[in-house]
């Protein structure tokens, strides 16, 4: 016999919702962590945001990419290639043709150093 839930169904809600607060809090931490912790661009620690490096408006794609995997797939893409983000603040994420070469020359970078610890990762194997 299954068990008998004595709690409401706004009980239950409440709980659904507190425990996927935690899960977004708890991901959205350590992916910034992962992402450096601070805007790439500025420097600045307020209103932090992820850019899409290779996310180009209107191309379908891209579109799929982004906006249909869901919260939990996105965590697990920006921790598997972190390469494809940049953690920017909002203002500069807001205004990103004012940095433009900037993040350019970051994203460049950012793959340049994932390649070579993959390089070393695969080295120690």
């Amino acid at each position: 016999m299954g068990r008998v839930s004595l709690r409401t169904e706004d009980e239950k809600r409440t709980t659904a919702r507190a425990r996927w607060r935690r899960f977004y809090q708890t991901n959205r931490l350590k992916t910034i962590s992962l992402l450096g912790g601070v805007c790439q661009v500025c420097g600045g620690t307020d209103r932090l945001e992820f850019a899409h490096l290779d996310y180009v408006p209107g191309e379908a794609n891209n579109v799929e990419l982004y906006f249909g995997i869901g919260i939990a797939a996105f965590f697990r893409l920006a921790k598997e290639k972190p390469w494809r983000f940049l953690l920017l603040c909002r203002n500069c994420h807001r205004h990103p043709e004012h940095h433009l070469l900037e993040l350019i020359e970051l994203r460049d970078e950012i793959a340049n150093l994932i390649l070579e610890r993959d390089m070393l990762l695969r080295s120690k194997q």
